[in-house]
């Protein structure tokens, strides 16, 4: 697998074209192992503009790499050097995490238990959009519908949108609990 290593060049903010920039490859050891210099001192193609190109032709992705670009004597030393590394280790891990199942991230106490529970818990309380609006028109019928006391049996009834049916009935009671509809304090569902 092949990698294309970019650099930009510039002199005084100036993009500057005409160097023969030289790149250095190094290939990251672990802690134990040391590093190993793969691509020693080659030099970079001009593509215009203050562009350079490198092909990496032995790149891995599975490896992680460092490279330092030296563009020249003929730049100030703020301008000379550029540096970089391929993101393969990132590359990698995001690919690892999201690509596993859920239940691979079950450690107790892991922020990745955490998501979880979040997702099982978010699919649970998932409400249709249809039982949403039932649920509100069945709300604003309370306000909006015919109501009624009926005082013979101290009650209140707000009907359906028809007028007639009832949709609920409370029972309406004064300070001391009894059935009232001259001192109403307080009004219950009528069951």
């Amino acid at each position: 697998m092949k990698k294309i290593i970019t650099v930009h060049f510039t002199s005084n903010s100036i993009p500057h074209t005409g160097l023969s920039p030289i790149i250095d490859v190094f290939e990251l050891g672990s802690v134990v192992t040391s590093s190993t210099h793969v691509v020693p001192a080659a030099t970079m193609a001009e593509i215009g503009g203050g562009w350079y190109r490198y092909d990496f032709s032995t790149y891995d992705p599975s490896k992680n790499y460092v490279f330092n670009i030296d563009g020249g004597s003929s730049l100030s030393d703020c301008d000379r050097y550029k540096y970089g590394g391929n993101e393969s280790y990132a590359e990698d891990i995001t690919k690892t995490v999201l690509e596993e199942p859920l239940v691979a991230h079950a450690t107790s106490g892991s922020l990745a238990e955490s998501v979880a529970m979040i997702k099982a818990d978010t699919a649970s309380i998932m409400v249709s959009e249809t039982a949403v609006v039932i649920l509100l028109d069945t709300i604003l019928k309370y306000q909006r519908n015919r109501t009624r006391i009926d005082t013979a049996n101290a009650q209140l009834v707000i009907y359906d949108d028809d007028g007639t049916t009832p949709l609920t009935t409370f029972d309406l009671k004064d300070f001391n609990g009894m059935p009232s509809v001259q001192e109403v304090c307080e009004r219950i569902p009528h069951i």
